[in-house]
């Protein structure tokens, strides 16, 4: 046989002389039946909120709001990138290889001691990185080739401080964002718009 306890609940009741509050104590019901409790499961708790999170992950990614989130900070890591490499150059005295990859919206970076071969960076924090899906590299423009808009372009960082100044567009819900790098200054300026 089930036992179910019942906590009491504050109720006013009459006695003979006066009227005072009176706290059941723990009050041992076998006779209640389990279909007449009032509340939620567990179980149903935990359905109602997979279902909210589901419709959640589906419904916010579409909001613009978001993109918009997403695409600045891809073009502050895509900045700090260019920045530490541009300073690791320098300090380690190496050559690094930026791959701007426009079609998949990949940066891969390479290393080289002479400059002439080049190994796949294993430092995490140089290694390259990934754009986010709401995010597109749009173009990158440099000085002696161009508007590039396709295929991979590459632009080096060179050990004595001197590498190519160049623009880049980045693109996500209708917004672009321009990041500049200035090697003179060695400087990586983010501006909104298409500049």
């Amino acid at each position: 046989m089930i036992r179910i306890l019942r906590i009491g609940i504050l109720t006013k009741e009459r006695t003979e002389n006066n009227s005072q509050l009176k706290r059941p104590a723990f009050v041992d019901t076998p006779n209640l039946q389990l279909f007449n409790c009032k509340g939620f499961t567990l179980i149903e708790l935990l359905v109602v909120m997979s279902i909210v999170g589901i419709i959640l992950a589906v419904a916010l990614p579409r909001f613009s709001f978001f993109d918009d989130i997403s695409v600045r900070r891809d073009t502050r890591q895509m900045a700090g990138l260019i920045r530490y490499l541009n300073e690791a150059a320098v300090t380690k005295k190496l050559y690094y290889r930026v791959k701007f990859n426009i079609e998949r919206g990949r940066v891969d970076v390479e290393y080289s001691i002479d400059g002439v071969e080049y190994k796949d960076e294993t430092d995490s924090s140089m290694r390259g990185l990934s754009l986010g899906d709401m995010v597109k590299i749009e173009d990158i423009i440099l000085p002696g080739l161009g508007k590039i808009n396709s295929g991979e372009v590459t632009v080096l960082f060179l050990p004595y401080g001197f590498s190519e100044p160049f623009n880049l567009h980045l693109k996500g819900s209708g917004k672009f964002f321009t990041l500049s790098f200035n090697p003179y200054t060695e400087k990586v300026k983010i501006e909104e718009g298409y500049v």
